[in-house]
């Protein structure tokens, strides 16, 4: 069978689709006009798409994060169309919100049953779940697509954005 990828390693479908794609031996990197994705390949996994928020893998990792911080939003998903836009949004309130900690958890996971199984999520259908948290407690939960405006609304009533 011959492969469509070049030796090079590199595939340019930009004329067409106007998506720049390019592998090596552990990650795929997708560029559009507006949006770069690197999607790393973790041997024994499934993709793992790459946001610049901190990831949360661990069960004693998530404890820790509620412990040591008072404000916590926690975007757990996929790389799909009603996740990257939450997450993107979320890295770029970052900054703004210096005292949220901003955290994403891959939706199938084991750990990620933290998230999945609270009451307040038990009656959402689409992803991704996101959780705010105050003092370790849920204060709101959302599903699915989320606008800046509606994550600001929450961030403000909740844990009053610092200037």
């Amino acid at each position: 069978m011959k492969s469509i990828f070049p030796e090079s390693g590199e595939l340019n479908i930009y004329e067409i689709y106007q998506i720049e794609i390019r592998f090596c031996l552990d990650s795929l990197f997708f560029k559009t006009r507006d949006t770069v994705f690197n999607i790393k390949i973790v041997f024994g996994r499934k993709l793992m798409l790459m946001t610049n928020l901190k990831h949360l893998e661990t069960e004693d990792e998530t404890q820790r994060v509620l412990k040591e911080n008072e404000n916590v939003m926690i975007c757990c998903g996929r790389m799909g169309p009603m996740c990257i836009p939450v997450y993107q949004i979320m890295e770029k309130l970052e900054q703004q919100y210096p005292n949220v900690a901003f955290r994403d958890m891959e939706f199938d996971i084991p750990t990620a049953y933290i998230i999945r199984n609270l009451p307040e999520c038990s009656t959402f259908m689409g992803l991704p779940f996101t959780v705010y948290f105050k003092q370790g407690e849920v204060v709101t939960a959302t599903s699915s697509i989320q606008s800046k405006n509606q994550i600001t609304q929450i961030l403000d009533s909740n844990f009053r954005k610092s200037v």
